[in-house]
């Protein structure tokens, strides 16, 4: 009974040295996490502070519209705070069903942090939104709705779990908790003095401070006479171009204005036969001289393989191609084509996306995009006074603010999907005389 009694008391001995041991380690890690958190909500406060009530949708992966309204606001946050959205390999997702009262315990449930991603979806309406903080009321959030450029709807305010916020919590609801990967959480610094880039890399200068939108453009933030002895770099046909300067406070060379590829003008410059592989051409670039040879259909060589566009021009007919979507481009005049006579447009197998002001002015009477092409830009045809008709593929899925404005020549919309399909694309503002239009789908 002795030998059982000093037995019990040695485990109980060791029980109580080993939590003591472990005791620091929790707290250092309950210590790490509460200063990560910190870093974030300072971090997505920040950012959602310099939006100035506005954001963009739709929020574009890879240069593909993926998300809108609501969904594109919270992958923007990511975006610009961590670096990735939901759609990298990069972050966990937790699902529960429940109503209002559920929702706290599955938060706690899944040890919900600043910064998390929630979906609701209660069989009728869905949402999406930042979460900052919770407690047994409600929860802490940054939200935004709204087409192309949407409204944040709060910005780090407290939302009742049965308020107004009970028709995306209550009822028979289905909730899904989005998070981040520790090692992509805790390097956000958090510091207000040091702004990220798109690509979630920090910039190595402090003073010039700036926000990324999804859409590819920055605003600056600071006072532009902090810097000197500004070069400026034209873009190249696959390089972007740029203004560099440099900061009198701290003399390290900063980069801006940044301007996308024009992309590569090619033209048949040779016609070749050869007994064995047939007829082929060598196409030749007017602006840098690359040039790759079409082999029956095929091309090959050059830099036209890389994940860039390239665009010709022949007896009016601009014809735009590759393997990416074309950029945006903040002035019409900016674009390659900017001051050719077009009278038709092509866009071409391989094309994603066309970007913002692509075409804008331009005096073309056709335009054909081919199949691949899910979304159009803000602006991207407008004041295209002789244009009469627009070939749509079924793959179209986002039709940006006045994408089409002040277009009054147009005759008819030939669509390529069915009328379902169709009643399913999204229109921003600023496209009414364009939806007004016949349309014709293929079934």
């Amino acid at each position: 009974m002795k030998k059982r009694a000093r037995r019990l008391v040695l485990v109980l001995l060791t029980i109580s040295l080993l939590l003591a041991l472990s005791a620091p380690a929790f707290a250092a890690s309950k210590a790490s996490r509460e200063k990560a958190e910190e870093r974030v909500l300072e971090a997505i406060n920040s950012y959602v502070d310099s939006l100035n009530g506005k954001f963009k949708s739709p929020y574009l992966h890879n240069g593909i519209a993926y998300a809108w309204q609501c969904c594109a606001f919270v992958n923007s946050v990511w975006k610009n705070i961590f670096g990735v959205d939901y759609y990298d390999d990069a972050c966990t997702v937790q699902n529960s069903d429940g109503e209002s009262s559920d929702l706290y315990g599955f938060l706690q449930e899944c040890n919900a942090r600043a910064g998390d991603i929630l979906w609701c979806h209660n069989g009728s309406t869905t949402h999406y939104m930042i979460i900052l903080a919770y407690d047994e009321s409600g929860v802490w959030i940054s939200d935004g709705g709204g087409d192309d450029w949407g409204t944040v709807l709060h910005n780090n305010e407290k939302v009742s779990y049965y308020g107004s916020y009970s028709r995306y919590f209550g009822g028979d609801c289905s909730f899904r908790l989005f998070q981040v990967k520790d090692i992509v959480y805790e390097a956000v610094t958090g510091d207000p003095d040091r702004i990220y880039s798109s690509s979630g890399q920090e910039e190595e200068h402090p003073h010039r401070r700036y926000v990324d939108y999804s859409d590819g453009s920055r605003v600056y933030l600071d006072d532009e006479s902090d810097f000197v002895d500004r070069t400026v770099k034209q873009p190249g046909c696959i390089t972007e171009g740029y203004t560099t300067s440099i900061c009198r406070i701290c003399g390290n060379t900063v980069r801006d204005n940044i301007q996308p590829p024009r992309g590569h003008m090619y033209y048949r410059a040779k016609l070749l036969t050869s007994s064995t592989a047939g007829e082929s051409a060598i196409y030749t670039c007017r602006l840098c001289g690359d040039s790759y040879r079409e082999v029956n259909g095929r091309k090959v060589g050059g830099t036209f393989s890389q994940e860039t566009f390239a665009w010709a021009l022949e007896d009016g007919v601009l014809t735009v191609y590759g393997s990416s979507a074309i950029p945006d481009y903040p002035d019409p005049q900016l674009s390659p084509w900017a001051g050719e006579t077009v009278t038709k447009i092509f866009i071409s197998d391989g094309i994603t996306a066309i970007g913002r002001n692509n075409f804008q002015g331009e005096a073309a009477t056709e335009v054909y995009i081919a199949e691949g092409v899910s979304f159009i830009g803000e602006n991207a045809f407008a004041d295209c006074g002789s244009l009469q008709t627009v070939y749509l593929p079924e793959s179209i899925r986002y039709i940006s603010r006045e994408a089409f404005l002040n277009c009054p020549s147009l005759q008819g919309i030939v669509y390529a999907g069915s009328s379902s399909a169709w009643s399913k694309v999204h229109f921003g503002s600023g496209n009414e005389e364009f939806l007004s239009t016949e349309v014709r789908c293929s079934t």
